[in-house]
This record gives structure tokens, C-alpha cells and sequence, in this order.
């Protein structure tokens, strides 16, 4: 079974997943969610919901809670060598609410010009970027995809997901 890692940028979270060849990012996601969650474990824990527009199943809020100082920054500076500890609790965020227009991603709110939108990536083993790519263009795919030739990846052993929010502004100012 290939050994994934999960990484959700900005919430301290870091967690490797066994998944079956063949598996797209909601594999490894489900695959830690359970992990995290079982009896007996002791780390963070990691939660995710999804939502549906049209047919695209979206990533509408990441849950992870800490405890025990396991909120760590993998960050180091030179003159500090070890890394910093947030506070215990809940770090959640949901993405604002969005919905498709002649295949654009748009935000439901009309007071807004951008959204924020949970967005991810997909590292191979030697670290090169592949997830949603066609040729050199970025392309919307659902993290359930199955399609390798439309996911733009294959999960390989040694592979990384990592989950970043991000602002797509979608008009200016």
C-alpha cells in the first residue's frame, strides 16, 4: 500500500496514510480522518466536510484539534533551534460559499470580489508539483477524481497532499 502524507498548510498538521494504488486525495483524506479519530490515539485529530456544487464534491471546512502542545511550527529560525508551540483547542476554517458560472469558479456573496477556497496540491516523491495540471495551465478537479488522465497525478509511495486556503479574487476592487 502506498504511504502518503497529508499536510494542511497553516493548522500544524502532518499525517502519513496507507491508501490502495488507484486512490485520488479523498482516499487519503478519509484514510487520516479515521486514523486520527481511533481509539487509543493521541495526536491531533483531523476532520473535514465536504459539499456538492453540481457534481464537483468540494472541501467546504478542516478541523483539527490539538492538544497536548501538538500545535508545532516546523519552522525554525537559525537563532532559535527549536520550533514554535501554539496553544491547544479547535483550528477551524470553513471556505466561503461558491458556485460555478460558464465553468468559473464564482463567490455566492455579491459584496465580496474574491473567495476563499480550499485548495490542494500534490507533490511527488522527489517533490515536483503534478495535481490538476494540464501541461503548463492549472485546472479545476475534484479531490474525489478517480481518472488519473483527469486528475493530472497518480499517488505514488512517497507521495504529499497538502491543503492550503487561498483568496481567488474573481473581479477587482
Amino acid at each position: 500500500m502506498p504511504k502518503v502524507k497529508l499536510d494542511i498548510a497553516g493548522m500544524y498538521f502532518s499525517f502519513e496514510a496507507s491508501v490502495a494504488a488507484g486512490a485520488c486525495v479523498v482516499d487519503v483524506m478519509d484514510d487520516v480522518a479515521v486514523k486520527t479519530r481511533a481509539p487509543g490515539y493521541e495526536g491531533p485529530r483531523f476532520r473535514y466536510s465536504t459539499e456538492t456544487i453540481g457534481t464537483f464534491l468540494s472541501i467546504n471546512g478542516i478541523r483539527i484539534d490539538h492538544e497536548n502542545g501538538s500545535a508545532k511550527s516546523r519552522q525554525t529560525l537559525s537563532d532559535q533551534p527549536v520550533a514554535r508551540v501554539y496553544p491547544d483547542g479547535i483550528y477551524r476554517y470553513d471556505d466561503d460559499a461558491v458556485d460555478f458560472k460558464n465553468g468559473l469558479l464564482v463567490g455566492t456573496d455579491p459584496t465580496k470580489n474574491y473567495v476563499l477556497a480550499w485548495q490542494y496540491y500534490v507533490y511527488d516523491k522527489n517533490g515536483v508539483e503534478h495535481a490538476r495540471k494540464d501541461g503548463a495551465s492549472r485546472r479545476i478537479v475534484s479531490f474525489a477524481e478517480k481518472d488519473p488522465a483527469k486528475m493530472g497525478y497518480v499517488l505514488e509511495d512517497g507521495s504529499t497532499v497538502v491543503w492550503r486556503l487561498v483568496a481567488i479574487f474573481y473581479k477587482p476592487l
